[in-house]
């Protein structure tokens, strides 16, 4: 995710606000899989951060990917909530949190990406679990207020994990469609379930970062799994 969000802004003049939406930490099995840093690879300054992240030798989160960004010269914001930028994120809290983003989205001059980085996505088309799991989604109604606010030329993300073997893309792709308009791509890969949604306000915004992403992908075309890729 942060290797596409780093070629989506990099050389645009735009600059990344980043909402991290951090949990209580759970206890967790790394799977092996994720060490192979195959998409991405070709980025080695993003390589060794993604290293000291699954190795747990990183002090600090936030501060890693603040200091990845600004080594990649581009304009980073971090929403900070009670003037923390680590402060853990708690659905109870939501309303606060997002109208305080919100204040602090209002203040960016350039043309900026606003970055929601929940656990495991948003809840457009599976609202049965995220009645167990609400610290870990980011609601649809969220990021529709935000886009409404923000300038035209501004653009939403946010991380979406593809779990759920029995919602196909396509099924996916048309309920984000219906929830936030058509303006609205999904760029991921299936092998390591990891994807990010973007929602625009504007068709040349839309197409412009659409045939961006195609060369994005094609970066990495000759990969082992590269028909693992995933963008409509």
């Amino acid at each position: 995710k942060f290797d596409l969000l780093t070629y989506l802004v990099k050389g645009a003049n735009e600059s990344l606000f980043y909402v991290p939406m951090i949990t209580e930490p759970q206890p967790k099995e790394y799977d092996p899989k994720y060490l192979t840093y195959e998409v991405g690879a070709k980025n080695e300054i993003l390589l060794q951060f993604l290293k000291s992240r699954f190795e747990q030798t990183a002090k600090s989160e936030i501060e890693e990917i603040k200091n990845y960004f600004h080594q990649k010269e581009i304009g980073f914001t971090c929403f900070s909530s009670n003037g923390r930028v680590d402060a853990y994120f708690k659905d109870e809290i939501r309303d606060f949190y997002f109208e305080k983003a919100l204040a602090q989205c209002d203040l960016l001059e350039k043309k900026t990406l606003i970055y929601f980085d929940p656990d495991i996505g948003s809840d457009v088309g599976i609202i049965r679990r995220f009645r167990s799991k609400r610290d870990m989604y980011l609601k649809g109604v969220d990021v529709l207020n935000i886009k409404k606010q923000i300038k035209s030329s501004d653009y939403v993300g946010y991380f979406q994990h593809l779990g759920n073997t029995n919602y196909p893309i396509n099924k996916r792709v048309a309920d984000l469609k219906n929830f936030f308009g058509k303006w609205v791509q999904i760029a991921g890969y299936s092998r390591i379930q990891a994807s990010i949604v973007l929602v625009f306000n504007n068709e040349v915004e839309y197409e412009d970062k659409r045939e961006k992403i195609k060369r994005y992908f094609k970066q990495y075309e000759s990969l082992e799994h590269a028909s693992k890729f995933v963008f409509q």
